[in-house]
């Protein structure tokens, strides 16, 4: 069988038109050499375009098509091991044929579909899939995403990003606290949306909380960070941090105050110790309710205004902490089934 009539029984196969007797020449071309480069050709047949046209291919895309394309090859190889055995040097039966032909069928689906997204990505129309991260409860929770960037994802707190990033930048979207660790990439800026403030950087360390009625605050460990606010289609700057520095601002009056940040504090936090320097008392009540999964009720509300502080490690039981502040925040508190805390003076 020559070329042009392996790619007839090739196209007759796209099509579904093949019989029994043709579906068996198809698994067996599959070990005959060149055939990869044939289902190649003939996907950029089907798509209507030649790879060469796309003039600059999401690497991410091209990765997983090569992914994909090994293990289904390894699939088939194993198939034919497994059959092997069990069939000896009987006939290739019925079932065996179509379970090769639709390893094959989903390869050639994915991998036109792949062509299809990379073309989009060359025209910088490509729409990766968001993926969604949440942390109920507990210490901070690692992720890695796309671009090997990690962030430990706060209790209480929601992180969106894209499967794989595309065009300029790196953009990610951040409901709560978290700690990051970017990548360095001059070209591709990373860019965190919390609500109406804009983070960027291009590659450093740093913790980001936009908790649901608070001020916003971003805490630099190492690197630089460039934080803006973003409202009616405007953006103001509001602070260039380095290392050893933070920016709280206000949504309320749109002000914004830059002060002194504790770096030791910043690692601890990701390690999953909880740090309260001279905090408001319901700041706290707070953090250990979404830490823990407990409910803090304040019976006298002033207390909620009284600062405290005090450092706690990861495993520490909340009983434990609550005792403690009590002692420095010269308050009593209430234990209702180790869930719910009434605090009072």
């Amino acid at each position: 069988m020559d070329e042009f009539e392996k790619k007839q029984l090739l196209r007759k196969y796209l099509d579904g038109g093949c019989s029994e007797e043709e579906l068996r020449q198809v698994v067996l071309l599959r070990a005959q050499p060149g055939i990869e480069k044939l289902w190649d050709e003939l996907i950029t047949e089907r798509s209507g375009s030649d790879w060469a046209s796309v003039s600059q291919p999401s690497q991410r895309i091209l990765d997983i098509t090569a992914k994909r394309k090994a293990e289904l090859l390894a699939k088939i190889d194993e198939t034919e091991d497994i059959d092997r055995k069990k069939n000896d040097e009987r006939p290739l039966r019925k079932i065996r044929i179509l379970r090769y032909a639709a390893i094959w069928a989903g390869f050639i689906m994915f991998a036109s579909i792949t062509l299809w997204q990379v073309k989009r990505s060359s025209t910088g129309s490509e729409i990766a899939a968001t993926i969604e991260k949440t942390n109920p409860q507990g210490v901070p929770v690692r992720y890695v995403l796309p671009d090997s960037s990690e962030v430990f994802l706060g209790a209480g707190s929601t992180l969106h990003y894209p499967e794989y990033f595309i065009g300029d930048a790196r953009e990610i979207q951040l409901a709560g606290e978290a700690f990051f660790q970017v990548a360095h990439n001059p070209d591709k800026p990373f860019i965190i949306h919390t609500g109406h403030i804009r983070t960027k950087v291009l590659g450093t360390s740093f913790k980001v909380e936009a908790l649901d009625g608070q001020e916003v605050m971003v805490a630099v460990a190492t690197g630089k960070v460039d934080v803006s606010s973003v409202a009616d289609g405007q953006t103001k700057s509001l602070a260039l941090l380095t290392p050893g520095l933070k920016v709280t601002w206000n949504g309320q009056n749109g002000k914004a105050v830059q002060s002194k940040a504790d770096i030791a504090s910043l690692e601890q936090w990701k390690a999953g110790d909880m740090i309260f320097d001279e905090q408001l008392l319901g700041r706290v009540a707070g953090e250990l309710e979404r830490r823990y999964g407990v409910q803090i009720v304040f019976r006298d509300k002033d207390l909620a205004n009284s600062r405290v502080g005090g450092t706690f490690s990861a495993g520490e039981p909340v009983t434990s902490i609550l005792k403690m502040l009590s002692v420095v925040g010269e308050f009593s508190y209430e234990n209702k089934d180790d869930k719910t805390f009434t605090i009072y003076r």
